[in-house]
């Protein structure tokens, strides 16, 4: 949908009053549930296939690797995830799978700004050695990275099959 979109200066958020600090609710739609991973188009991603896969090696970053869906992490002082959904919207409403079920607590501003605010799922704990080793190896230093999230509905994270493509 917005793969050429522009996004809005940092400075510029929240987009709308009233909103928690940073936030960027609404630029995909007020009922949007993928967040910018509606940027995400096929044509941007055949571009990035063809322009970092050159020779098919391959490195797994999965050990330990979990990625954060939308639900996984709230604003803390209005106890609201993307897009505005409540934990009573979660546990009462009738779409009580989007973006997963739970909230987790954590103490990182950065959860709450990403997930929350902008609707961008994370990655954390690559192995980020053994994919510097084969970029050393390769002399090469960009790759196509993807991923697979477990297909579980109302999930908050999950291992993500992380694979960097050379």
């Amino acid at each position: 949908m917005a793969g050429a979109m522009s996004l809005p200066d940092f400075n510029d958020l929240p987009l709308n009053p009233g909103n928690p600090p940073h936030s960027a609710w609404g630029l995909y739609g007020t009922h949007d549930q993928l967040g910018t991973l509606d940027r995400l188009t096929d044509e941007l991603v055949a571009t990035a296939a063809k322009d970092e896969i050159k020779d098919g090696t391959s490195e797994t970053l999965t050990h330990g690797f979990e990625g954060d869906g939308l639900r996984h992490f709230a604003y803390q002082k209005e106890q609201r995830f993307y897009n505005g959904v409540t934990l009573d919207d979660i546990h009462t409403g009738s779409e009580s799978t989007v973006n997963g079920v739970h909230a987790t607590q954590k103490d990182w501003a950065l959860h709450e700004i990403l997930l929350s605010g902008w609707g961008m799922p994370i990655g954390e704990l690559f192995d980020l050695e053994e994919l510097a080793a084969q970029c050393r190896r390769l002399d090469r230093w960009s790759f196509f990275l993807t991923s697979e999230v477990c297909n579980v509905p109302g999930g908050v994270a999950s291992p993500a099959n992380a694979l960097a493509i050379f």
